[in-house]
């Protein structure tokens, strides 16, 4: 039996901006459509910025009914403290990224799967400061890629 992980996350710019990448990223390819082949594209450009703000509010400042604010780890399940005080049992989507200083997590509830929510973590360097402690995302990554059985102490 291995020791439960608690990771707390706190708010992190770099984690919103990295969750909200992509949506920037469309923004400027409908400003450039728009600026080149047709103006139409500009009806788009404030729905692509304003998903991009909710996944920074989300992933970055942690605040939404839907903003994983903390994992907890035990022998075989993951359970998620979402902003609202809800706790949800979750099991981790194959499409989840796993870096050394970084984790791209996408969970899904075991008992509705309709609805898929992320987690952005990362672990203090010299870049930016993390959004986690470095010891239990180190044990949290080891979970991941092992198994509940290689964490034991």
């Amino acid at each position: 039996m291995s020791n439960p992980i608690e990771l707390n996350l706190s708010p992190s710019r770099a984690a919103g901006i990295c969750a909200s990448l992509p949506w920037l990223a469309l923004s400027a390819v409908l400003l450039a459509i728009s600026l080149s082949i047709t103006p139409l594209a500009l009806v788009l450009l404030p729905v692509s910025l304003l998903l991009g703000w909710q996944e920074f509010r989300r992933c970055g400042r942690l605040r939404g009914a839907n903003a994983i604010i903390s994992l907890t780890t035990d022998d075989r399940h993951l359970r998620c403290q979402l902003a609202n005080g809800q706790e949800v049992t979750a099991r981790v989507c194959g499409c989840s990224s796993l870096g050394a200083s970084f984790l791209v997590l996408k969970v899904e509830s075991v008992v509705t799967r309709s609805d898929t929510m992320t987690a952005i973590l990362l672990s203090p360097s010299r870049l930016c400061r993390g959004n986690v402690s470095e010891q239990a995302f180190r044990r949290l990554r080891m979970w991941l890629v092992a198994g509940p059985a290689a964490i034991s102490r």
